[in-house]
């Protein structure tokens, strides 16, 4: 999903793992896990989202930057004792 996005492709995915967490509405949409069906039906809506969208959220969430930043944020949580 990372990468998809990363070239500006809006995403369509089963609900499955961390995908709820890591994509947003702008940009992706979630079908129920294993349901073909449901995913099918929401091919038209995910071909219309913006494709920037997808890029911008790629940039903001998935960069290697925005990996860090997580990361250290959640040491400097841990080591003020306040684990997220």
């Amino acid at each position: 999903a990372a990468e998809a996005l990363a070239c500006g492709t809006p995403v369509l995915a089963f609900e499955r793992g961390g995908l709820p967490e890591a994509l947003a509405r702008d940009c992706a949409r979630l079908a129920r896990a294993g349901d073909v069906g449901s995913a099918a039906a929401l091919v038209p809506e995910t071909e219309a989202l913006d494709r920037g969208a997808a890029r911008r959220h790629a940039e903001l969430h998935c960069s290697i930057e925005a990996m860090l930043t997580s990361y250290v944020d959640l040491y400097a949580d841990l080591a003020r004792g306040r684990a997220a």
